[in-house]
């Protein structure tokens, strides 16, 4: 039964739609998509570049578990920022909480990335708000086009995501660069 349940609870998550439109398909990425995209990223990352000294396995449990609370609280799109957010995610990991007591370590991940309590979760923090980026490149700009994103707008929400981890800014300004070099083929303005 539990098993059951913690499957259903996956197929939900499977449910929620981001922002990010999936290269070759009409449809948008879900939060398991997403999930599944920053842990293999990760693994990646931190084992083919050996300037990442981190715990491998810490970084794909943070990776994996890093937005399961928004199963039950939606995802948040960052125009939308939402002062309901935080509540909305608390009462979202209770429900967790109460639903998967026995996957202590899951909720131990979730809170850590929250907290980004270690290198390893400030590490999957950054990553999560980079790995958009690439999905949109690789699909001709078509997420930034279809909402109307500004080269501009993008670095002024973005920038500050990633001061913890100078590593990963590397990635962020280097994107932006490439960005602001094929601008008109990504963006509206």
């Amino acid at each position: 039964d539990d098993i059951f349940e913690f499957t259903e609870m996956l197929h939900e998550f499977q449910q929620v739609r981001r922002r990010i439109w999936v290269r070759g398909e009409d449809r948008r990425e879900n939060d398991w998509e997403h999930s599944f995209h920053t842990a293999i990223t990760a693994w990646y990352i931190v084992d083919s570049d050996d300037r990442f000294d981190l715990d491998k396995e810490k970084v794909i449990k943070y990776a994996l578990a890093h937005d399961l609370v928004e199963v039950y609280a939606g995802d948040t799109p960052f125009r939308e920022a939402d002062d309901k957010k935080e509540r909305r995610e608390k009462k979202a990991m209770k429900r967790l909480q109460d639903e998967f007591p026995e996957f202590k370590e899951m909720h131990e991940a979730i809170q850590a990335y929250k907290d980004k309590s270690d290198s390893e979760a400030q590490f999957v923090y950054a990553l999560d708000k980079i790995i958009p980026f690439f999905n949109v490149y690789l699909n001709q700009g078509r997420s930034f086009k279809t909402d109307d994103v500004s080269l501009k707008e993008l670095r002024d929400h973005k920038e500050d995501k990633f001061d913890q981890t100078p590593k990963i800014e590397r990635y962020f300004e280097e994107l932006m660069d490439l960005f602001a070099e094929e601008k008109d083929e990504l963006f509206h303005d």
